[in-house]
């Protein structure tokens, strides 16, 4: 059983059943707010990776010294790199919310 303390958001919970050491969750109604690092992180670098392959595209960089099909080229690959790491964050974020509702009922 889990020890609730009430909080002005709703309960918060002091421990978890596994007794794995896991990070508190506030509950607001019924969906706990969990906190993915790795979410966090997949949406950062697709991020990234996007604007640079648009900069790269664009000309703020390798315009010096660089073959111009290769500099899109290389722009290209960067932003559709980025698109990917994109759609597969998001689908990781679809997945886990999935399991965290799974594990509530």
């Amino acid at each position: 059983m889990l020890a609730r303390k009430e909080h002005i958001g709703g309960p918060v919970r002091l421990g978890s059943e596994r007794g794995n050491g896991e990070r508190p969750e506030i509950h607001r109604g019924s969906k706990p707010t969990r906190f993915h690092p790795t979410l966090i992180l997949g949406y950062s670098v697709a991020a990234i990776m996007m604007l640079v392959g648009l900069a790269i595209l664009l000309g703020y960089f390798m315009h010096e010294g660089v073959p111009e099909k290769f500099r899109i080229m290389f722009g290209l690959v960067m932003a559709l790199m980025g698109g990917y790491r994109f759609v597969l964050t998001r689908t990781r974020a679809i997945r886990l919310k999935k399991e965290d509702d799974e594990e509530e009922s």
